[in-house]
């Protein structure tokens, strides 16, 4: 998890003034664009891919955020990659679909 954003949560007792933290585990999003190795997803998903996942890596994303990977919790994961603009078992991205991001991404900055 070094390096990731995760959720923290600190519960404090007011009356003992002790406290108990929690960190949760990152969202799904940050786990796929660690798996990646890319800084953000696709600005125009459905008409522009920013990458493409294994079911490999998308089961093995299902095990770290939610300790199973049952059919409904890669279905969850394969859900929050469409929407990132990110396939799944479609193959590397062209060189041509690697271009077109890269322009999209300049034209945003």
């Amino acid at each position: 998890m070094a390096g990731l954003k995760v959720p923290v949560k600190v519960i404090v007792d007011v009356e003992t003034k002790e406290f108990e933290i929690e960190i949760g585990t990152p969202p799904v999003s940050a786990l796929i664009k660690r798996e990646l190795g890319i800084e953000k997803g696709s600005g125009r998903p459905g008409s522009l891919r920013a990458g493409d996942l294994s079911m490999e890596q998308v089961k093995k994303i299902a095990k770290t955020k939610f300790g199973s990977d049952e059919p409904r919790f890669v279905n969850q994961v394969i859900g929050t990659c469409r929407s990132m603009g990110i396939s799944v078992g479609q193959g590397p991205l062209s060189e041509e679909e690697k271009k077109k991001l890269l322009e999209a991404q300049q034209k945003k900055a």
